[in-house]
């Protein structure tokens, strides 16, 4: 049966600013920060925090107008939704459709992570805003094993969207807390150029930089992660280079 639900994806939480509740969830209790996304058209930024097998998101308004500022001005902080990660989210609303249950907003709309997604409004679910959630073609399915190395822990290869002024830079994460990403690494726009350097075994003129990014800064940040259809950026330099891009990046020769 398609449609059907995989598992707990992940507890959305609300919470007026992040950098007074991260320290519980990522200090005291020890849950690894995954991500953290702007979503513009919902109007939120979301730190997901890794619990095996599932997340809890904080949500964070982006403005005084935007959906989770108004839910925290009207009932406070706490448990926004819960989010059911599904197989088909088509065949999940059509099932819905035929028991005269349609989704907020009128179907399914993009969310964080690359997801596809859709909400119920609480007088349908017994009073539960409940979120349903598709992955992107290629990702992990619900509950497999990730990699052992947390994706953002120090010294992982991570592509980063900024804003205001815009910038793309890919590079080492040295650093990653709700102040801001410290990052090893090179603006996207002298990719090509740089990459040609080391092609022909020169260090210069193009070198990385450490650059530090506010949060308020961060669009997205994302893993490099390889997959066959869209190589990373690690998979380019070594395809190119035949050398370890991290180590090119955080300073060193390449070798592997």
């Amino acid at each position: 049966m398609k449609g059907k639900v995989l598992g707990l994806d992940h507890v959305g939480v609300a919470v007026r600013d992040p950098r007074q509740r991260l320290p519980l969830w990522a200090e005291v209790l020890g849950l690894p920060l995954d991500r953290a996304e702007a979503v513009p058209t919902e109007g939120v930024r979301t730190w997901f925090l890794d619990f095996g097998g599932g997340h809890i998101e904080l949500l964070e308004p982006l403005s005084d107008d935007s959906p989770i500022a108004r839910a925290i001005e009207k009932r406070g902080e706490g448990i926004h939704h819960l989010c059911l990660a599904v197989d088909d989210l088509e065949a999940a609303l059509a099932r819905l459709a035929a028991r005269g249950i349609e989704p907020l907003g009128g179907g399914a709309r993009p969310g964080a992570g690359g997801c596809t997604v859709a909400f119920l409004h609480p007088k349908d679910t017994g009073g539960v805003l409940l979120e349903l959630s598709q992955r992107p073609p290629g990702a992990p399915a619900h509950g497999a094993a990730e990699v052992a190395a947390h994706p953002f822990a120090p010294g992982a290869l991570a592509v980063l969207y900024a804003k205001d002024p815009r910038a793309r830079m890919v590079g080492v994460i040295r650093a990653l807390d709700a102040v801001g990403v410290t990052l090893a690494g090179l603006d996207l726009d002298a990719w090509e150029d740089w990459v040609a350097q080391w092609s022909r075994g020169e260090r210069g003129p193009l070198t990385p930089s450490l650059q530090f990014y506010p949060i308020a800064r961060v669009e997205k940040l994302q893993a490099d992660e390889d997959a066959p259809d869209l190589p990373s950026f690690g998979r380019r330099f070594a395809e190119r280079t035949g050398l370890a891009l991290s180590e090119a990046l955080a300073g060193g020769d390449g070798r592997r």
